[in-house]
């Protein structure tokens, strides 16, 4: 049950719900921002999602997953890194660069909640957000937009769409976590040691 807890910690996935929402709104109400600032921003977003994948990673009850955790919030950082650093390298695949990061998240989620539904009994309105977030990201593949401050204002929505999700994910996981270890810890009352003798 922990190999898919680490992507709906109650602190790690509200943090990103809440960055996502953040970075969300300021590119709806200022779509017109200077892409090389945008792209700065985002890649410090990512460094600090990737600082917060490091922390829990560290936390003692992750067990044998703290490796991906930890491999997960390197990747993170290293690209946030690359994006800070490289800002006007990345505004010419401005949007290559919006597509690929909601079809990571799309299908990352998509695959952590399929996780999930091999350990317990998750429902199935959870995968809508994530088949959404990751339909976004081909939509901005084909970059059907006008305008620079449409595809900004369409991935802000996209961030939106993927904050509301996630939040709504990590609090629906969390409740069927504590659930399932509830009913397991109810089992493990039940069983008593009986006394035996050995026959010979």
């Amino acid at each position: 049950m922990k190999s898919f807890l680490m992507f709906f910690d109650r602190s790690y996935g509200y943090s990103r719900a809440v960055l996502a929402a953040i970075l969300g709104i300021v590119l709806i109400i200022w779509p017109g921002t200077a892409v090389r600032t945008i792209i700065i921003v985002i890649g410090a977003v990512l460094m600090l999602l990737g600082a917060v994948s490091l922390i829990f990673s560290k936390k003692p009850e992750e067990g044998q997953n703290r490796s991906l955790l930890s491999l997960n919030g390197i990747a993170s950082l290293v690209f946030g890194l690359i994006l800070v650093i490289f800002p006007t390298f990345f505004a010419g695949i401005i949007m290559f660069l919006f597509g690929a990061i909601l079809l990571i998240v799309g299908v990352g989620e998509v695959a952590n909640l399929i996780s999930v539904r091999r350990e317990t009994k998750a429902p199935v309105s959870l995968f809508l957000g994530p088949v959404i977030t990751t339909a976004c990201g081909i939509v901005i593949f084909f970059n059907p937009f006008s305008t620079i401050e449409w595809l900004f204002i369409f991935f802000g929505i996209s961030l939106l769409v993927y904050a509301l999700t996630e939040f709504l994910s990590t609090k629906k996981i969390r409740k069927i976590y504590k659930d399932f270890t509830a009913s397991k810890e109810k089992e493990s009352d039940l069983i008593e040691d009986v006394k035996y003798e050995e026959v010979e």
